[in-house]
């Protein structure tokens, strides 16, 4: 018995194995991979056909003016003009500013919009045009960046000095990269991009609170030493008067386009009340950090200078204020019911603005392309895929490992899987029936920037 199953394993054993090559899914596999930023992986996909003329076919279909089509019998056609233009949009926003400098892949993202006492400076005598002459700061820039980021044009005078670049992959051989840094930033801006902001205000918020106070103490100490009230009172006047006149310009540019802003008592002192307020400054203020709200964005000129509140403070701020009819320097507009109330109303319009896509962004990032996978609790989802959760509860931090974004149906900004989504800049988007509206494997794109997450037929 032993002897007879010996010689059957020993007898050769035949099998046929067939496969086929469709051409759409081919289409579909590439530009998938040069969605996700890896164009070499989509260049080796596409080109995996051989024949005269693979290299020049392929590269129109990843530039999206033509796509394969057909099983085995692969033909090349023209592609639909509106998927075209949609694909040439998305690779046009995911590859904007890219630059080589030194060796390395470098595209921009931040900016910083405020300095101080804290900067890592080296300060002496120096004439530019953005700092005047005088005691300046040289490089301020630097100190504002991540490890491997650069601020190269922070010696130059040029406006987009206070730019930031982080590293990047590189970007298609058939695309022109930018050519200078301002060139950078300029594709960047024009692919309808915005850059992060940074600055002492927002890492050393406490030091921005004392040099606040500190100005205030300083204006009343110059205001007591005078030898008596009339100085004050002209400074006092002349200052009413340029709010006045200020106030008169914005409630013009807004017209009739006003939200309410209400508030109740508060312990300070501070009895209920509501103003109407300019939506258009309001918005911009209420969306200043938060980029996937661009397109929201109605237009509006500033029309407050910078710094009438502090140095480097938000035009559009000072804006709504005023044109609430509010004094700038009311302390209660920086704490306080009135204070509270404006953040309320600031999260109550970021909140319709995305139900209105039904797609509530929770971490901003790139764009990503990949196939969904509903996530299991401890458990790591294949690289690349857009998981499907729930909730953001910290047992799925191990499930988002290799995620290359994430849907839930629940959850917040301030849930723990957001604060790890912001360290490894991994979007996150929230779909109230996410768990029953996508299939395991449909291949997806999550834009948090448009705000939308696409099925990939």
């Amino acid at each position: 018995m032993v002897r007879a199953t010996r010689k059957r394993r020993e007898e050769a054993v035949a099998e046929e194995l067939h496969f086929s090559i469709d051409g759409e899914a081919l289409t579909r596999l590439a530009r998938e991979r040069l969605l996700a930023d890896n164009p070499g992986s989509a260049w080796r996909i596409i080109t995996s056909l051989h024949g005269n003329g693979v290299a020049e076919a392929g590269l129109a279909v990843l530039r999206g003016d033509k796509k394969f089509i057909g099983v085995n019998i692969v033909e090349l056609v023209d592609e639909d003009p509106a998927e075209a233009k949609r694909h040439k949009d998305r690779v046009a926003w995911l590859y904007a500013g890219r630059i080589r400098h030194r060796g390395r892949w470098y595209r921009p993202v931040a900016e910083v919009t405020s300095y101080g006492i804290n900067d890592l400076v080296n300060d002496f005598d120096i004439p530019t045009p953005r700092i005047g002459p005088g005691k300046g700061y040289y490089n301020r820039e630097w100190h504002y960046c991540a490890p491997h980021e650069i601020a190269p044009l922070a010696d130059r005078q040029s406006k987009h000095h206070n730019v930031i670049f982080e590293p990047c992959g590189e970007p298609p051989h058939w695309m022109e990269p930018a050519a200078t840094f301002e060139e950078a930033v300029e594709q960047w801006k024009a692919a309808g991009r915005r850059l992060e902001e940074r600055g002492h205000a927002l890492w050393y918020p406490e030091d921005e609170a004392k040099l606040s106070e500190s100005w205030r103490r300083t204006s009343l100490a110059r205001r007591a030493d005078s030898d008596d009230g009339a100085d004050e009172g002209r400074e006092e006047a002349a200052y009413q008067a340029r709010i006045a006149e200020l106030r008169e310009k914005i409630l013009a540019q807004a017209g009739e386009d006003m939200l309410v802003l209400a508030w109740g008592d508060g312990d300070d002192g501070t009895e209920a009340g509501c103003v109407k307020v300019p939506r258009a400054p309001f918005l911009h203020w209420a969306f200043e950090r938060v980029r996937q709200f661009n397109a929201s964005k109605p237009a509006w000129e500033p029309v407050s200078p910078s710094g009438l509140k502090m140095p480097l403070d938000n035009p559009y701020h000072t804006d709504w204020v005023i044109g609430a009819g509010f004094d700038p320097r009311d302390r209660r507009l920086y704490g306080g019911p009135i204070s509270e109330a404006a953040l309320h109303l600031a999260w109550l319009q970021q909140e319709r603005y995305s139900t209105e896509s039904g797609v509530h962004v929770i971490v901003d990032g790139e764009a990503a392309v990949g196939p969904i996978e509903h996530g299991k609790p401890n458990t790591a989802c294949s690289r690349g895929a857009i998981v499907v959760l729930p909730n953001l509860h910290p047992r799925y931090v191990k499930t988002v490992q290799y995620a290359a974004a994430v849907i839930t149906e629940n959850g917040g900004e301030t849930a723990h899987l957001a604060q790890v989504g912001r360290e490894r800049r991994l979007p996150i988007v929230r779909i109230p029936d996410a768990c029953h509206r996508f299939v395991d494997g449909e291949q997806v794109c999550v834009n948090t920037s448009r705000r939308v997450v696409e099925v990939i037929p």
